[in-house]
């Protein structure tokens, strides 16, 4: 009886999932669909493959010239960035951001000849293990795919592949003394909270590709992306930080032309006016209001500028020169005064 049980469970094991053929898929497809099924479940039913479990190797000695294990080796590439938004009050950077991430899953791997000679697959976001890398000092992070639109691909030696799309918001310190004609430099950060340095080591890379005609967003360009990797030291967990640096810089025409260029015509026209003709007495007043209604018109500029930078210890470049603009009218309002005076007193001794 066992000689006759063996060979059907043998065939049942050895059939084919699908009838492709009354499905009018070609023998070349259906070879690579039976291949492909048979792939999967040899990787996660065969092996006990979980994707709960981590491949880290955990028993890694602390010091890092006693390994004799490779670390677990994480590479990050930094595909795309495109500015949307940098908010100099609150000292913060919008921006959609496209990372490529690379590790090797042993568990993942297979001989290709075994399987049709099949060397690459796709898998679902949710059906394997995947480090937690993300952007340090975040405020607001936003997935731009939902999971179940972001596949994952693995190849036969268990290099497992994964293509992030985010919008960010993190912190960029900046220095606002000669705004408008200011760079900046603003620091992406990434890292791995929950794994030592001895643990895991991590390696960045920057994509070719033209940040400086394509990452803008037309008051800001950006210059250059650098990168820098360090390890932040600990007690307790020191860990591995790839820094890609932005560097962006700030376009003033629209400044120029809506502060700057107004604020130099108003004030040389009201000192001009006010100049223009002899300082009688009875002109007095009339020039007085053409330099008061400048100073008047000056403070909606300085409103302008107090609204575009954060309450710091610096005061920009901008504020300066409507400062210096404002404080030359009132200068001239003085001397009209003063030169008010004195003409009159020449006056009498001439009547005399």
């Amino acid at each position: 009886m066992l000689h006759l049980i063996f060979p059907l469970l043998i065939a049942l094991n050895s059939a084919k999932y699908t009838d492709w053929a009354k499905l009018r898929v070609n023998a070349t497809e259906s070879a690579y669909l039976d291949a492909t099924a048979e792939l999967h479940k040899e990787l996660f039913q065969n092996r006990y493959y979980r994707k709960e479990l981590s491949p880290v190797y955990s028993k890694q000695p602390s010091n890092l010239t006693q390994t004799s294990y490779p670390r677990f080796n994480v590479e990050i590439e930094l595909a795309f960035i495109k500015l949307f938004e940098i908010n100099a009050q609150s000292q913060t950077v919008t921006m959609g951001l496209e990372f490529m991430q690379f590790w090797v899953d042993p568990r993942l791997s297979w001989l290709p000849e075994e399987y049709d000679g099949i060397e690459v697959i796709w898998l679902g976001f949710d059906t394997v293990w995947i480090p937690e890398y993300s952007v340090f000092d975040v405020s607001a992070i936003t997935e731009a795919w939902p999971d179940y639109r972001r596949p994952v691909r693995v190849q036969s030696t268990g290099l497992v592949y994964l293509d992030t799309q985010q919008v960010v918001t993190i912190s960029c310190p900046m220095d606002l003394g000669k705004f408008p004609f200011d760079s900046q430099i603003c620091p992406i950060l990434f890292g791995l909270a929950s794994y030592w340095v001895n643990q895991i080591t991590s390696n960045g890379t920057l994509f070719d590709f033209d940040y400086k005609s394509m990452s803008g967003n037309g008051e800001w360009t950006v210059e250059n992306i650098s990168l820098t990797a360090y390890q932040v030291p600990s007690k307790t967990m020191p860990q591995d930080v790839l820094c890609f640096e932005m560097y962006v810089k700030r376009e003033p025409n629209f400044y120029i032309y809506v502060i700057v260029l107004p604020t130099f015509l108003l004030t040389f026209l009201s000192v001009t006016g006010m100049f223009w003709t002899p300082n009688t007495k009875d002109e007095q007043l009339t020039k007085m209001s053409i330099g008061l209604t400048s100073m008047m018109s000056m403070t909606i500029f300085v409103q302008m500028v107090s609204e575009q930078i954060p309450r710091t210890v610096t005061f920009p470049l901008l504020g300066i020169f409507v400062i210096v603009c404002v404080a030359i009218v009132s200068c001239a309002c003085v001397v009209l005064i003063m030169f008010s005076t004195k003409r009159k007193e020449k006056e009498q001794k001439t009547d005399k």
